[in-house]
């Protein structure tokens, strides 16, 4: 199996108006990885997830993931370059 990353996240940080969600969240997923979430509610497992899928913006990030051209034909990395507002 290979080492490739499939999606990574670096220094996450999240905040809903001022009240800050995500603090500083880092992590690799490689392909073939599995991933499960635990927390309480309100934890902020949906609010990753939205980020992943980008119907968030992150106050500030580095992530990205891979992926296949829609043809099928080759992958590349996406980036979401750091933001910070």
């Amino acid at each position: 199996m290979t080492t490739t990353p499939a999606i990574e996240m670096n220094g996450v940080w999240f905040s809903y108006d001022k009240t800050l969600i995500l603090e500083d969240i880092s992590f690799t997923l490689k392909q073939g990885d599995f991933l499960g979430m635990m927390g309480p509610n309100g934890g902020g497992k949906t609010t990753l997830l939205k980020l992943l899928l980008g119907i968030l913006k992150p106050d500030r990030a580095i992530y990205g993931y891979w992926a296949k051209h829609r043809t099928g034909h080759g992958a590349a990395w996406v980036t979401f370059p750091r933001i910070r507002i």
